[in-house]
């Protein structure tokens, strides 16, 4: 699956994990938007809050730390950081996204263009799309390429399993268009930034 999405800067690691889904700077860049191309082989439905997750961009790694620090060098906490310092920091044009360690389903997220002074009224806005989402726990790549094989040769041992255990007539070329523009559509409020409140001493 291939999208291209305009979207307005900043954004925050966790809002893109939010939408899909490097301590940094509190910089505010309003009047920015970012075109990304987002090769995936995975679409950015809303994921678990509890899956793991991470961002890797030049030689830095950012995510979720482990509280108890018990699998080996941690990495920098995403939380902290937006999507748009990670570029400025590293200098990176390309970012992977990796989801589900399980599966390893891997994001590749490239910044085609940075509009300086630009408006972000409308934005997220999906450019373009190719390709079908697969289906939720087929198993990362390898299953997935293995349901596609099941699905379509009427005499594998496992295609009428497979046909009714997936979508109904699964066709990998096929997008739904609409329903993409209304999930991307929806995201603005997800990503709409937020404003500070000051607690009354």
């Amino acid at each position: 699956m291939w999208l291209r999405i305009a979207i307005g800067c900043p954004l925050g690691c966790g809002q893109f994990k939010a939408g899909a889904g490097s301590g940094g700077s509190n910089e505010r860049r309003p009047e920015n938007a970012t075109r990304f191309t987002s090769t995936i082989y995975r679409c950015p439905e809303l994921p678990p809050s509890s899956a793991p997750f991470e961002f890797l961009a030049g030689e830095g790694r950012w995510g979720i730390p482990d509280p108890d620090g018990d699998f080996g060098p941690q990495p920098i906490d995403a939380r902290k950081t937006r999507l748009s310092n990670i570029v400025q920091e590293t200098g990176a044009k390309t970012i992977h996204y990796l989801y589900d360690f399980g599966d390893s389903w891997d994001h590749v997220i490239k910044l085609e263009k940075w509009f300086d002074n630009t408006t972000t009224e409308g934005l997220p806005l999906l450019l373009d799309a190719t390709g079908r989402c697969p289906p939720e726990d087929v198993g990362g790549v390898p299953g997935y390429a293995d349901f596609l094989e099941a699905i379509g040769d009427p005499t594998h041992p496992e295609h009428e399993h497979m046909r009714l255990w997936g979508p109904e007539q699964f066709d990998p070329n096929i997008i739904d268009r609409k329903a993409l523009e209304v999930a991307v559509n929806a995201l603005s409020e997800i990503w709409k930034p937020r404003r500070r409140t000051t607690r009354a001493k």
